[in-house]
């Protein structure tokens, strides 16, 4: 296979230095943490951009990695967080910051792939842990184990957005096309390359205090990555080792990799912009025509004007009140760890019955109702134990799902994460905190306002929907090149444009040009002028992102030679991707209800989203070295599966397959299932013709489906609806 010939999966409308947001929802811990500040916030991970469209770089941490620093085991349960959490594996998270590729982790998260044995089933290391495919782990040196890191999501959320229900979408945080210079796309890009270098744990006190990114105090040890990569287009240099890493989250990475750009470029000569991130009060942002023109164009509507600040908020960090925070730790106590870890004794519940002779056993909620309700004496009498049991009952359903949540609100508030803070309720006067969330970034950060020798104000303040491009055959890649040494400088003067429906060529402004390793913008008109480049011969690329479709308009690239001296014309013409390539995207709702004979029936709710996925006819060439990615490009399977109380799942199913006429033929199938044995209990076919405008409507199913348990039934209404669309 030519891989030269091959792209890789890519968000296609993302640069150097631009932001990737992932949306949350109330269930997770970060996401619901958020939700109840004041106002909500929706957005829970994020990620920068390194490398234009292809490799990003986040801060984040694997939750699977810190129950393996539960210390204490219970009644059999080995790894039983009996004595709380070990302080190292709380206090400076794994793996910190890493750098993926976009493909890579678009498929841990799609695929989250997995080891698998004959029958289906996950293959175990020695510690019980699941063995990533190749390729996709990360090796934890501490404890031997390799995990997945899936933290960027790239589906929409539905999820109620400001008092409204709809699709919220992950995003590209960016500048506007209109207020973006070639000194914006250039200081972005000397920010990403500081990230490259930054190394980091992740640390939760970071919600509380963003600045301990900064902070030599709160360094911590080597983590994940243990050496300074190469330095990015320049064919030169070699790696150091790292010995301390810094302290930060997911939001303050970015905001860590700014302070550190500032203090390199005070130290370069001449010296380099600095760079202020928001300004607010002293450095007002952006206030005119422009600016309103660029916030109604933003896909997210932003609120720049609601994170709040005091004397003490550094730039690009926020303001957070005790009221809130105490709000939000009361949740993350209360609502989120009690409930996780008590879910976690109920799966292991089964097993300590068995050892201890029970028959049938309870589940944790009986067992904590009988426990509060009859003296020990007596229950110990009920279920047949001895009272030392008992007494190691009320440890597990009582005191260890208070002790793990007490010590995770701790390292929140004042980075207590010794396992004595397990008995300590201090997170309930939290204080107040400065950081910032990847929310906080969407609304506040500045956009382009203004520009000089001494710095630059605005780097952001637009945002866009994420638009992920699927591997694909290149019909025109670069020229082979080799280094050389440049003579002299020269100047580039020329125009990006695309044609409209009459077949006349018009400017773009905003386009990203790249000529070798030289980026810039083009301006009104779509004019592209710069002087001082290095001269010699380079390839040239342009791309724009439609605002009216939201497509990506890309150049077919050509050959630049900058003269010695001189200067050389340039006419760039963007085009647009071609309609036979598709993203197909499903939403729907289910109501779920298992009914019961005695007792209140469990209902169920819930909202689900597949997609989008990428299917087109000409991804791929038909060429033998190229008959599996063909195949795959022009159908999928998705799908989807709700939990139905503790009985089991409704399950919908989809292959999709596109048609001669860019119509998706949708095979589905449907059922309530308790094991993957049972069978599917309804199918059908959709056409989902392409759409000629966004608005057009979707193709929608309605499914009824029963199952009987004797005069008890489970039960389950399934709604979808299916959209075929031009691919970006």
């Amino acid at each position: 296979m030519d891989r030269e010939k091959v792209r890789p999966w890519q968000i296609a409308n993302a640069n150097a230095g631009d932001l990737i947001m992932s949306p949350g929802g109330p269930s997770g811990l970060i996401g619901g943490l958020l939700s109840k500040l004041d106002p909500g916030q929706y957005y829970s991970h994020m990620a920068m951009m390194v490398t234009d469209q292809v490799e990003f770089r986040q801060a984040t941490s694997s939750e699977g990695r810190i129950e393996r620093f539960y210390d204490g085991s219970i009644l059999g349960i080995q790894d039983a967080p009996t004595n709380g959490i070990k302080e190292e594996g709380l206090r400076n998270q794994w793996p910190g910051t890493l750098t993926q590729t976009v493909e890579q982790a678009y498929l841990s998260w799609r695929d989250h792939p997995l080891e698998r044995d004959g029958d289906g089933n996950p293959k175990k290391d020695d510690d019980d842990v699941d063995i990533p495919v190749a390729g996709f782990g990360f090796k934890d040196e501490a404890t031997g184990s390799s995990f997945i890191i899936d933290a960027v999501s790239f589906s929409p959320v539905s999820m109620n957005v400001r008092g409204t229900d709809e699709l919220l979408w992950p995003l590209v945080v960016t500048s506007c096309p209109e207020l973006t210079t070639t000194t914006v796309v250039n200081t972005r890009r000397r920010v990403a390359g500081v990230a490259r270098d930054l190394r980091g744990h992740y640390r939760l006190f970071g919600y509380t205090n963003g600045a301990i990114a900064t902070d030599s105090n709160f360094d911590g040890p080597a983590s994940l990555e243990a050496r300074l990569p190469d330095p990015a287009c320049s064919g030169a240099g070699g790696s150091i080792p790292v010995e301390r890493t810094q302290a930060m989250v997911c939001s303050t990475f970015p905001w860590a990799a700014v302070q550190r750009a500032n203090e390199l470029g005070a130290q370069s000569v001449p010296p380099l912009p600095q760079i202020i991130l928001d300004g607010r009060p002293h450095h007002p942002q952006r206030a005119d025509a422009s600016s309103e023109a660029c916030a109604s164009s933003a896909f997210f509507k932003r609120l720049p004007n609601i994170d709040k600040l005091d004397l003490q908020t550094p730039d690009g960090l926020y303001l957070y009140g005790e009221g809130e925070r105490t709000i939000a730790a009361r949740w993350l106590h209360d609502d989120y760890m009690v409930p996780k870890v008590e879910t976690k004794i109920d799966d292991s519940l089964p097993d300590v019955w068995g050892d201890l002779g029970v028959v049938g056993g309870l589940g944790v909620s009986a067992l904590i109702a009988l426990l509060t309700a009859l003296p020990l004496t007596t229950v110990a009498i009920v279920l047949g134990l001895a009272p030392a049991i008992i007494d190691e009952l009320v440890i597990l359903t009582s005191d260890m799902p208070d002790d793990v949540a007490n010590q995770l609100c701790n390292a929140f508030a004042s980075d207590d994460c010794t396992q004595a803070s397990k008995d300590s309720d201090a997170w309930k006067q939290p204080g107040i905190g400065h950081s910032v969330s990847p929310d906080n970034i969407v609304n506040a950060w500045a956009p382009p306002t203004s520009e000089s020798m001494e710095f630059v104000h605005g780097l952001y303040g637009w945002n866009d929907r994420i638009r992920m491009r699927p591997p694909g055959y290149v019909e025109n890649p670069p020229t082979r090149s080799t280094w050389q040494i440049s003579q002299g400088v020269g100047e580039i003067e020329g125009r990006v444009s695309y044609r409209d429906h009459a077949g006349e060529l018009v400017g773009v402004i905003g386009a990203q040009v790249r000529i070798g390793c030289s980026h810039l913008a083009s301006k009104h008109d779509g004019l592209v002028f710069e002087q001082g480049l290095p001269s010699g011969r380079y390839w040239c690329v342009a791309r724009y992102t439609d605002p009216a479709t939201g497509l990506i308009l890309d150049s077919k690239g050509q050959q630049v030679i900058i003269p010695d001296g001189g200067g050389t014309g340039l006419k760039i013409e963007l085009f647009s991707p071609p309609d036979t390539r598709r993203g197909v995207l499903i939403t729907g709702h289910m109501d779920l209800v298992n009914r019961y004979a005695v007792g209140k029936d469990w209902w169920g709710h819930p909202t689900f989203t597949v997609g989008p996925s990428y299917l087109g006819l000409d991804y791929w060439p038909p060429d033998p070295q190229y008959q599996a990615q063909r195949d795959a490009s022009m159908k999928q399977g998705v799908g989807t599966s709700q939990q139905v109380d503790d009985w089991g799942q409704a399950e919908l199913q989809c292959d999709l397959e596109i048609q001669p006429d860019r119509s998706i033929k949708v095979s589905w199938r449907a059922r309530l299932k308790e094991s993957d044995s049972d069978p599917w209990q309804k199918t059908g076919e959709l056409i989902v013709p392409a759409k000629n405008a966004p608005s057009d409507p979707s193709v929608t199913a309605v499914i009824d489906i029963v199952r009987s348990e004797m005069a008890w039934p489970v039960r389950a209404h399934i709604e979808f609806g299916v959209d075929n669309n031009t691919a970006p």
